[in-house]
C-alpha cells in the first residue's frame, strides 16, 4: 500500500500519475504519484482514465512509489495496455499517413498519435490509485471535485477491456462512423437535415458494396450478422450501465474508447447511433437495401439506438438542477453514489460525505431538487412507494415519498401519463404546494376514490396474455363507468388513455391499433387451445361474419377513420394489419411492436384494479383493497396512498 500524504481540499489538491516504462508488457506495471492543485489549471495536461473497477475481490499486484498496490484486474489490464501504446508513441512519433486503417495505425504506434499529437501523454488521473480510498474524508473531498477533474482533463481514455472481439469490433464501428456522416452541428439538425433530403443524400457515404453489408446477386443489401453481432456486444458491455461512466462521458472534453489496442472516438460513435436512432423514428432504408433486414438491424440495435443517442445529447450538457431522476437510477456499487455520483453533473447544493446515512443521502438530494424545480415531484413520485411496490418499508429507512435509488425501479410513470387532468375542475381548486418537514412530504389534493379490487397475477402467468384474457372475461358483456364498453376500458387503460374521465366529459376516439395489439394477444397466444367460439363469445363478436366486420361491430367507440403512421407510411387498412398480425406473430413493424412492448410492460411491473367507483385503473404491484387515490395539482397523475 502506497504511504499517501494528505491531501489540502483547501487548494483543491489532487494526485496525478505517471507510467513508468518496461522492457515487455510481461512486466509489472509501476507507476509514481505526483500532487497538483486544481485551482491552478489549466496546468500540466493529463488524461483521466474511464473504467469499471471489476470485481474488488480478483486483484493482481502493481507498484505505487515503490509499494505493493492491489488493483482490479479489469485495471492491471488498462495500464498495460496504455504502457504498451506510450512505448509505442515515443519511439515511432512519425506522422501518420493519410488513409491508414485504425489497426494499421495501432500497429505502427500511431493509434494514439492521431489523439495526443507528438507529444506522448505523461500525467494520468485514475480515482482507484490517485485517492487514498481508505481514507473517508480524503474520499469524501475528492469524489467532491470528480466533476471538475473530468471536465479539466486533456482527454478522457474510456476502457472497454482486452477482448480481440471487441476489438475488431471497436475498429469495425470506428471505420462506419467515419464513412456516413449526416450534416448537422446537433441533433435537431441532423434530424431536420434527414427528415426534408431526398434519400441519396441522407445516406452520401453510406456504400453498400462496403464489409458491413452482404450482396447477393441482384437481392437487395443485406447486413453481415459475423461484423454486427460483435458490434451490438460492444453496445451491449457492462462499462455503460455504470453510473459514474456516465458522468465522465457527460463531463469529456474530448472522448476516447479504448478496447484492447483499437481506438474509438466518442463523439464520431454517438453521432452515428444517433443517426441510426433517426432511421428507426423517421423509418428511413438506405436505397438497394432491404427494407426489412434494415428494419430488423435497427430493431436488435433499438435499446443500443436510444442509450447512445441520449449520451450525444447530454455529452457537456450539464448544469442546472435534473428534469428528473433517471442517471440516479443507473447502476453503482456504494448507494450513496446514486447521489453523489451524479453531483459533477447538476448543479445541486449538496456536500459529499460518505459517513452520512443513506437515508439522509437520498432525502437531502431529492428536497434540493424538488426545492429548486417542483415540477420534479412527477418523476420521484411514479417510482417512490416503498411499502406500495412491495420493496420493503425499511430498506435504508426511507419514508414512502423518497424513492429507493439503489433498488431496481418497479413502478412505472408512463402509464399513467396524464391521468389525473380534467379531474381537478375549477370549483374543486386546491393549492399548488409543497412541504418538506422532519421527513415528511406534505402537498394538497383531493381524494377522488378508493381500490375496490386488485386483479390479482398468478403463478402460472407467464407473460401479459393471460393476465389480461382473465380480465376481459371477468368483465365480458358489462359496461364500465358511464356505460364504457369494458374492452373499450380496458384498452384505454393499458395505453394510458384516462380522456373518458370524468363522466360528462367528451370522449376522443381511440386509435384502432391499440386494439389490434389486444386482438393480437388474444388469437395469437390463445387460438391453438382457446376454443374460437369463447374467444368469440368473450369478445360479442358475431358468429358467420368475417372477423374485420364484426369486430367493429362489437366495438362501436371504434374510428375507422383514423390513420396512424403505421398504416399511412406503408399504404395499409385497418384490415391490412389485423391479418398480417395474425399471420405473423413477429411482426417487424415499428409502431406495433411499441404497442407490443409497452403493453407487456404492464405484467411485469403493474396490476389493473377496479375503483368503488366503478372506474379501471393501472397501479403498482403491490396495490391493495381499500389504498386511497388522490389527485393534487403538483402531480399529473392519479396518486395512490395507503393509510397508517
Amino acid at each position: 500500500m502506497p504511504r499517501y500524504t494528505p491531501l489540502d481540499p483547501a487548494k483543491q489538491e489532487i494526485r496525478f500519475l505517471t507510467i513508468e516504462d518496461a522492457s515487455d508488457d510481461s512486466s509489472v506495471i509501476s507507476c509514481k504519484l505526483h500532487r497538483a492543485s486544481l485551482s491552478t489549471l489549466p496546468g500540466p495536461e493529463f488524461v483521466a482514465l474511464s473504467y469499471v473497477w471489476g470485481d474488488a475481490k480478483i486483484t493482481g499486484d502493481i507498484r505505487v512509489d515503490g509499494d505493493s498496490f492491489a488493483a482490479t484486474t479489469n485495471l492491471i489490464a488498462a495500464l498495460g495496455n496504455l504502457r504498451s501504446a506510450l512505448r509505442d508513441l515515443q519511439t515511432k512519433a512519425a506522422a501518420p499517413k493519410p488513409g491508414i486503417s485504425a489497426e494499421a495505425a495501432w500497429s505502427d504506434g500511431k493509434g494514439f498519435h492521431t489523439v495526443f499529437g507528438h507529444a506522448a501523454p505523461t500525467l494520468f488521473w485514475i480515482d482507484a490509485i490517485c485517492i487514498n480510498q481508505q481514507d473517508i474524508s480524503e474520499r469524501s473531498s475528492q469524489v467532491q471535485m470528480m466533476g471538475q477533474i473530468y471536465k479539466s482533463a486533456h482527454h478522457v481514455v474510456g476502457w472497454l477491456g482486452s477482448d480481440p472481439e471487441s476489438g475488431q469490433a471497436a475498429r469495425d464501428l470506428q471505420d462506419l462512423s467515419t464513412q456516413w456522416v449526416v450534416p448537422g452541428d446537433n441533433v435537431e439538425a441532423m434530424e431536420a437535415f434527414m427528415d426534408a433530403q431526398p434519400l441519396e443524400q441522407v445516406f452520401k457515404g453510406l456504400d453498400p458494396n462496403a464489409r458491413f453489408w452482404r450482396v447477393d446477386g441482384s437481392d437487395p443489401v443485406s447486413y453481415d450478422s459475423s461484423i454486427w453481432a460483435p458490434i451490438q456486444e460492444l453496445l451491449s458491455l457492462p462499462y455503460w450501465e455504470r453510473l459514474w461512466i456516465r458522468q465522465e462521458i457527460y463531463l469529456a472534453p474530448v472522448l476516447v474508447f479504448l478496447a484492447g489496442k483499437s481506438l474509438m472516438f466518442g463523439d464520431d460513435i454517438f453521432r452515428f447511433m444517433s443517426q441510426m436512432m433517426m432511421c428507426y423514428h423517421l423509418r428511413k432504408t438506405p436505397l438497394d437495401f432491404s427494407t426489412s433486414v434494415w428494419r430488423a438491424l435497427l430493431e436488435d440495435l433499438e435499446i443500443n439506438l436510444t442509450f447512445f443517442s441520449r449520451l450525444q445529447g447530454r455529452r457537456r450538457s450539464v448544469g442546472g438542477i435534473p428534469s428528473s431522476f433517471d442517471d440516479s437510477r443507473t447502476l453503482a456499487s456504494e448507494p450513496r453514489d446514486h447521489v453523489f455520483g451524479v453531483l459533477g453533473i447538476f448543479s445541486v447544493p449538496m456536500t459529499v460525505d460518505y459517513t452520512a446515512p443513506v437515508r439522509e443521502v437520498f432525502m437531502s438530494y431529492v428536497a434540493a431538487c424538488l426545492e429548486a424545480n417542483a415540477s420534479l415531484i412527477d418523476n420521484m413520485l411514479g417510482y417512490s412507494g416503498s411499502g406500495i411496490v412491495e420493496r420493503g418499508p425499511t430498506q435504508h429507512g426511507l419514508p414512502s415519498w423518497v424513492e429507493d435509488f439503489s433498488q431496481p425501479a418497479l413502478t412505472l410513470c408512463h402509464f399513467g401519463h396524464k391521468a389525473a387532468e380534467g379531474l381537478l375542475l375549477p370549483k374543486h381548486a386546491v393549492p399548488f404546494s409543497i412541504d418538506i418537514t422532519a421527513g415528511e412530504l406534505k402537498i394538497q389534493g383531493i381524494r377522488c376514490s378508493a381500490v375496490e379490487m386488485v386483479h390479482p397475477w398468478k403463478k402460472e402467468y407467464r407473460d401479459l396474455f393471460p393476465y389480461v384474457w382473465e380480465v376481459i372475461k371477468y368483465y365480458s358483456g358489462r359496461t364500465i363507468h358511464g356505460g364504457t364498453h369494458s374492452v373499450e376500458a380496458i384498452a384505454r387503460v393499458l395505453r394510458g388513455d384516462s380522456s373518458q374521465f370524468p363522466a360528462g366529459m367528451s370522449t376522443s376516439p381511440i386509435c384502432p391499433t391499440s386494439l389490434v395489439t389486444i386482438v393480437y394477444l388474444l388469437v395469437q397466444k390463445f387460438i391453438d387451445f382457446i376454443p374460437g367460439e369463447e374467444i368469440s363469445r368473450v369478445l360479442g363478436l358475431e358468429q358467420g361474419t368475417d372477423f374485420l366486420s364484426s369486430f367493429y361491430s362489437a366495438f362501436p367507440f371504434l374510428d375507422k377513420s383514423l390513420a396512424v403512421d403505421v398504416l399511412k407510411s406503408e399504404n395499409l387498412t385497418e384490415a391490412d394489419v389485423f391479418f398480417d398480425l395474425m399471420e405473423d406473430p413477429e411482426c417487424t413493424s415499428l409502431q406495433l411492436s411499441c404497442l407490443k412492448a409497452d403493453l407487456q410492460m404492464v405484467a411485469s411491473q403493474s396490476r389493473i384494479f377496479h375503483t368503488t367507483d366503478d372506474k379501471l385503473g393501472v397501479g403498482p404491484p403491490g396495490m391493495m383493497q381499500a389504498d386511497l387515490l388522490y389527485v393534487s395539482p403538483v402531480s399529473k397523475y392519479v396518486l395512490v396512498f395507503r393509510p397508517r
